[in-house]
């Protein structure tokens, strides 16, 4: 990862499980907090 972006960083969201907190199928409109925190941060990384 750090040949393509050499800003990375490794991030641990504390008393996550592996999904985040959703689940197959996803019934509701916003995310569980731990699942936003890692999409924010994914995008930030390809951003």
């Amino acid at each position: 990862l750090r040949s393509w972006n050499s800003n990375n960083q490794l991030i641990v969201v504390e008393n996550a499980n592996h999904s985040f907190g959703s689940k197959h199928p996803w019934e509701s409109l916003s995310l569980p907090k731990d699942l936003e925190t890692v999409v924010k941060k994914s995008i930030k990384f390809i951003g």
